[in-house]
């Protein structure tokens, strides 16, 4: 098989001559070699033509699907990073994360929210081995953040073991993407004292596990 075989002018013809290099051709196997997308693959074999595989419907969702998560990381991208509602430990000096872009957080009253609560964040530590079995997540200092949505402030609410500490404080705001001008000064909230700060009874564990846990 030559450069000028059957094959490689039926392959030329069908992509308008476009999208074939010359060095796409193979001459001892007999064949073109090429890349192409799913939907317009074909094959030759020295001139005949190859039934192409269709695409089933699955595979179309899946990659509509992942074109669409595609598109979206590129909007983000323009935009930058967005600024999000979230919840989080500090456990041994190390801050512990979990957030939701505002526009993507569920309404609470007049907050948006993180929809997830602090016990079942620390679960999920707790299962991939982030955090020891034995340690309780009430044990350990921790807070959220929530966007008020009429006065367009994030609010961060913590335990004072944090708040006595800047730089875990600065730390949650990059976290995040607070930016400065919307946020208002951390504050402290009845829910988060660990025990270094404030020992609890049984009835107010059970109470804010109950709660939405904001």
């Amino acid at each position: 098989m030559g450069r000028d075989c059957s094959g490689y002018r039926l392959f030329a013809d069908f992509f308008g001559g476009k999208h074939v290099a010359e060095n796409a051709i193979e001459p001892r196997l007999g064949i073109v070699l090429f890349v192409a997308p799913l939907h317009s693959f074909r094959a030759f074999d020295g001139g005949t033509r190859l039934k192409s595989p269709k695409t089933t419907k699955a595979q179309k969702e899946m990659l509509d699907y992942y074109a669409a998560k595609n598109e979206q990381s590129r909007e983000a991208r323009k935009l930058g990073p967005r600024p999000a509602v979230g919840i989080f430990f500090l456990y041994e000096n190390r801050l512990l994360v979990e957030g939701t872009p505002v526009k993507e957080a569920q309404p609470y009253g007049e907050f948006m929210g993180h929809s997830n609560g602090h016990p079942n964040f620390w679960r999920n530590l707790q299962r991939n081995k982030i955090v020891p079995q034995e340690v309780e997540y009430d044990e350990v200092p921790r807070g959220r953040v929530g966007y008020q949505t009429k006065e367009g402030k994030f609010y961060v609410f913590l335990d004072p073991c944090i708040l006595a500490n800047q730089k875990m404080v600065d730390q949650i705001k990059r976290k995040l993407n607070l930016p400065s001008a919307d946020t208002v000064p951390p504050t402290l909230d009845a829910h988060y004292h660990c025990p270094g700060c404030k020992k609890k009874t049984k009835e107010q564990l059970e109470e804010e596990q109950a709660d939405w846990d904001f």
